[in-house]
């Protein structure tokens, strides 16, 4: 030790590790060898577990200094290898670096306690820190390295973008990494709840499929920050997925919001180790200003300080030139030959598939809500044309159900909160011709006046019924039947006409709930899990078409109205637009049209799994397939930049 002071000068950091040796796991596994016991534990109260605690905190280590002692030991090659970033082979840093950046050496000192523990004081010499440390007694130079010495410290806090492209198992690592601190805080004996990391998205669909929540909903952005200290106070990180959807705006307030929640206003984040992940080559904030134009945004530019680049490619695991035609495409672009290519799969063209070929559960891709509503609407009539009849002696099978909202009412025109009953006609109008594409609530979520459900239709949850078990908004689920009301029966179905096939049709006030099988959350095997939804009283802005006689077609006129009504919070999901897909893989995907604006081609082509799942209604544009913007790809450079030290790539046998 006092040779590398006198080589290296004085050290710039000392810190001490005292690993937990009294009720270590570990220890007690080692100690009790091949033992065992078939007779559960007897249940204690919380005063014999603490006197048991005490008791054995003060014989383990004694009767096993040993296993200790090796426990100590790994513990601090643990230490060594993963906080310092050594390697110990060769005796430099690793390229990675560890927590403390590049270091010209280290060393470290063991004693023992007075309680018969072992702990290590560690020296460590940081490149560059010395002549910062004297640099600050030069009033000339003072603030400068006073600033350069600040970034040293903040490499200690976290704050860490995660470059993930389409299909690298970006999901997989937040999933699998909440799930080992599950079991890491279990072990320990430290508490584990849904705020322990705090799992975000910045779209409902993407947050669903981590399992996690909005970032707006965790961190009230469009409330009051209240009783949320109380709720935060054993937060030990923030994950915040599909970053590209951020704007500018959207992560200042995100900053602000938790230096609140934490009330923490000095540093960063309040001061909480955050992850960001997101591929900036996807799709763009709806409004705002996207993060790659952020040149004077110091909550972006400043406060990273790590950037990791998920590189293994999992999406594509089945069609491995397909995920490398899709690569290309990201980086550069296609080629007329590759377009080719793609365009091979437009249904009906000379070598194209037919449309007898597109699976029943494909997906359709669609650039708007009113597209989205048409194709929906297609789906069902094609539905009607298979398994219905236009007899009226025939009975409308069971499998099949219209639900009519119920409670329709106007908002009264220069009151505030007042609404009056809707006349028959009108409502008449509302189930024939204000589809869920003309009808958006106070949260900008589109409602479905009239839905058209068949047993397995897919289904998305519009609505935050259970954030934790995954039933949220943007969550995917299957019709399977509803719970009618005690004095309901079937015998009380309405029987309706729609493109002259009799359907069954029911009231939502004749229904308790709705059935659907999760997709989203399930934890796999065959077994299906079942939940029932309840009708929600939704306020929505309407568009009415404009006249209400003759044929409405999708360019009518429209009068928008304000209107209430209850219905249950679902919208059929056979087509959806591609912001809801983003983040999800496809099977079967069918791309209606397309739209060359943003990077909405490469977005909806890198859902599909195989070039064999992709159906295409036209062919794509040689002349609009460009790869990522140049400022796009200016912006990804600088983040390869941040704290390079700090830069990591993850392979498939890293994650």
């Amino acid at each position: 030790m006092f040779a590398m002071v006198a080589t290296l000068s004085l050290p710039c950091v000392l810190f001490t590790i005292t690993p937990e040796d009294g009720v270590n796991f570990r220890i007690k596994v080692m100690a009790s060898g091949d033992a065992g016991s078939d007779v559960p534990p007897s249940p204690m109260s919380d005063e014999e577990v603490l006197r048991k605690y005490i008791s054995e905190s003060q014989t383990t280590r004694v009767e096993n200094p040993g296993f200790c002692s090796v426990d100590f030991e790994n513990v601090i090659a643990i230490v060594v290898e993963h906080i310092l970033g050594w390697d110990c082979k060769e005796h430099v840093n690793k390229p990675s670096y560890g927590f403390f950046g590049d270091l010209d050496g280290w060393t470290y000192a063991v004693e023992e306690q007075g309680r018969k523990t072992l702990h290590a004081h560690f020296l460590l010499w940081v490149k560059g820190w010395n002549k910062i440390s004297q640099n600050l007694g030069t009033v000339k130079d003072r603030e400068r390295y006073e600033m350069q010495l600040c970034k040293y410290a903040d490499n200690i806090r976290f704050k860490c973008k995660v470059y993930p492209k389409r299909g690298t198992g970006k999901s997989h690592v937040i999933k699998t990494a909440c799930q080992y601190s599950q079991k890491l805080c279990k072990a320990l004996g430290v508490k584990f709840d849904k705020r322990t990391i705090v799992v975000t998205a910045f779209t409902g669909a993407a947050a669903v499929s981590i399992n996690g929540e909005t970032t707006a909903g965790a961190f009230a952005f469009k409330r009051k920050v209240k009783d949320e200290l109380e709720e935060y106070k054993n937060t030990y990180l923030v994950i915040v997925d599909e970053v590209s959807f951020a704007s500018v705006e959207d992560m200042e307030l995100l900053n602000e919001k938790i230096k609140q929640i934490f009330d923490n206003p000095w540093e960063p984040f309040g001061g909480v180790p955050i992850v960001f992940s997101g591929d900036f080559a996807q799709l763009s904030p709806v409004g705002g200003r996207p993060l790659y134009k952020s040149e004077h945004s110091i909550v972006w530019k400043e406060y990273l300080n790590a950037f990791m680049e998920l590189r293994a490619n999992h999406r594509f695991d089945k069609d491995v030139n397909w995920g490398a035609m899709l690569g290309r495409f990201r980086d550069v672009g296609l080629s007329t030959k590759e377009v080719a290519i793609i365009n091979t799969r437009v249904v009906g063209a000379r070598s194209g598939p037919r449309e007898r070929n597109i699976p029943f559960d494909a997906v359709y891709a669609t650039k708007t809500n009113v597209d989205r509503m048409a194709i929906n609407d297609a789906i069902f009539a094609k539905h009607l044309e298979n398994t219905h009849s236009t007899d009226p002696g025939i009975q409308p099978p069971m499998h099949t159900l219209c639900i009519k909202a119920g409670n329709l009412r106007f908002h009264v025109r220069g009151t505030r909160c007042e609404y009056c009953n809707m006349k028959r006609k009108a409502q008449d109008i509302i189930y024939a011709a204000v589809g869920e594409a003309h009808v958006e609530d106070q949260c900008n979520k589109r409602r479905d006046p009239l839905l058209k459900l068949f047993y397995g239709r897919p289904l998305y949850i519009n609505h935050n019924e259970d954030v934790a078990g995954c039933v949220a908004n943007g969550a995917i689920c299957e019709f399977r039947g509803v719970k009618l009301k005690p004095a309901v029966s079937q015998k009380d179905f309405e029987t309706i006409i729609i493109d002259g096939y009799l359907v069954n049709c029911v009231s939502i006030t004749q229904v308790d709930s709705l059935l659907v099988n999760m997709l989203d959350g399930c934890k796999g095997g065959n077994k299906e899990t079942i939940i029932e939804l309840s009708p929600k009283v939704i306020y929505a802005s309407a568009k009415f078409p404009v006249p209400f006689t003759g044929p409405i077609t999708k360019n009518s006129m429209r009068t928008q109205r304000r209107i209430s009504f209850e219905q249950f919070p679902v919208n059929c999901a056979n087509a959806r637009t591609v912001h809801k897909l983003q983040g999800r893989s496809i099977h079967h995907l069918v791309v209606s049209a397309w739209d060359y604006t943003d990077n909405w081609v490469y977005v909806c082509l890198s859902r599909c799994t195989t070039m064999n799942g992709l159906f295409l209604r036209e062919p794509l544009s040689p002349s609009k397939t460009k790869g990522m913007a140049e400022e796009v790809r200016a912006f990804i450079k600088s983040l390869r930049k941040i704290k390079k030290r700090a830069h990591v790539f993850l392979h498939g046998e890293d994650l």
